[in-house]
C-alpha cells in the first residue's frame, strides 16, 4: 500500500487583488476577490445579474436570471490568470469550504480547530464582474419581470441579494492537505499525493488543537464538500453576493439610519398606484457572511431531519 505523502504547495498564482475598476458611485477601487463558496458549483449554477432569494438553492423560483438586460459592454472580464493554486481551509463538521488562504506555503494557524485544509489547482481562473456594478443593477431591475419577482419577495420578507461577480475555474483538482507546526502560530499547508516517497510524515503532521499527533491514525473526516464532482469542465468557485432592500414607499427615498449604506432606485410598478417601489443595493457580503447562509441552511435541514 503507498504512503501518504505531501508536496509543498506553490505560492499562489490565482486571480489578484489589485486590479482597478469603477465602484458603483464610478470612481477607481481595487478589486476584491469574491468570497469563495461552500463547495464548487456546477457551471453557470450563478450568473452575473441573477436575483436571489436563497442562494443556497439558485433555481426557480428562488431566482430571477434576466434576459435580455444586460449586454457584452457592461461586463468586466479583465481579471483572469493562466493556472491557479490556491489553500483553502475545510470545516470537519460540515465539509465545506471555510475561507481562501490565497495559497501561501506558510499561514496562520487556524482559531477554529475543527478544521482542514485543501488544496486547490486549475488550468485557467477568471473571475466576470461589471464595469459598473450600479448601471447593470439599475438594467437588471428596470423589467417589469423582474420589478414583479422583487414585490413578491418583498411582500413575503425574503431576503434578497444580487450576484455582482462570480469566479470560475477550468479542469480544477481538489485535494485534501496536510499540515505542520513551523513555529510562531504558523502552519505549513502541503498537499496529500500517493508516492513511495515520503515529505511530510505522520510524525510530522498536527491536528489543529495543537497537539503533536506521532504516530497518527488517519484521522475519520465527514465526506467533504469539494469531493462531490461537480461533472462540469468549469466550476463556480467563489460569487460577489450583494445584498439588495425592497420597500414599498411614498416618500422620495427610505429614511432609516440603515438604508443610507445602500443605494437606492425609485420604480414604478403596475398595480400600485401612489405607490414607489424602492430597491437599494447595498456592499458585497464579506467571507463568513457567505459562509454563514449555507451554515445556517444546513441546520435547519438537521433539524427538520431529526423532526
Amino acid at each position: 500500500m503507498s504512503a501518504m505523502t505531501a508536496t509543498p504547495l506553490a505560492l499562489n498564482t490565482s486571480v489578484p487583488t489589485t486590479h482597478s475598476a469603477t465602484s458603483p458611485t464610478g470612481r477607481l477601487l481595487p478589486h476584491k476577490r469574491p468570497a469563495l463558496l461552500p463547495k464548487p458549483f456546477p457551471t453557470a449554477t450563478f450568473i452575473v445579474g441573477d436575483l436571489l432569494t436563497d442562494p443556497t438553492n439558485p433555481a426557480a423560483p428562488t431566482l430571477y436570471r434576466p434576459k435580455g438586460a444586460l449586454s457584452d459592454r457592461d461586463y468586466d472580464d479583465t481579471r483572469t490568470t493562466a493556472y491557479y493554486k490556491d489553500v483553502a481551509t475545510v470545516s470537519q463538521t460540515s465539509g465545506n469550504f471555510v475561507r481562501s488562504l490565497g495559497g501561501e506555503l506558510l499561514v496562520r494557524r487556524p482559531k477554529r480547530a475543527d478544521v482542514g485544509f485543501c488544496s486547490i489547482e486549475a488550468e485557467r481562473a477568471a473571475v466576470r464582474g461589471f464595469k459598473s456594478n450600479t448601471d447593470a443593477f439599475e438594467k437588471v431591475v428596470a423589467s417589469e419581470g423582474a420589478k414583479q419577482w422583487l414585490l413578491k419577495a418583498a411582500e413575503s420578507h425574503k431576503p434578497v441579494y444580487f450576484v455582482a461577480a462570480v469566479q470560475e475555474a477550468v479542469n480544477a483538482k481538489y485535494s485534501h492537505a496536510l499540515a505542520r507546526d513551523a513555529g510562531n502560530g504558523l502552519v505549513e499547508v502541503e498537499k496529500e499525493v500517493r508516492s513511495p516517497s515520503v515529505s511530510m510524515s505522520n510524525e510530522e503532521a498536527i491536528d489543529l488543537s495543537g497537539e503533536a499527533t506521532a504516530n497518527m491514525r488517519p484521522m475519520k473526516r465527514r465526506d467533504s464538500a469539494f469531493e462531490k464532482p461537480t461533472h462540469t469542465k468549469t466550476d463556480v468557485l467563489g460569487l460577489e453576493l450583494r445584498e439588495v432592500r425592497v420597500k414599498l414607499t411614498k416618500d422620495e427615498m427610505p429614511q432609516k439610519k440603515g438604508d443610507l449604506k445602500f443605494e437606492w432606485l425609485n420604480l414604478d410598478v403596475e398595480g400600485q398606484e401612489g405607490m414607489k417601489m424602492a430597491v437599494g443595493l447595498g456592499q458585497p457580503l464579506d467571507q463568513e457572511e457567505l459562509v454563514d447562509l449555507w451554515e445556517e441552511d444546513e441546520n435547519e435541514s438537521d433539524e427538520s431531519d431529526e423532526e
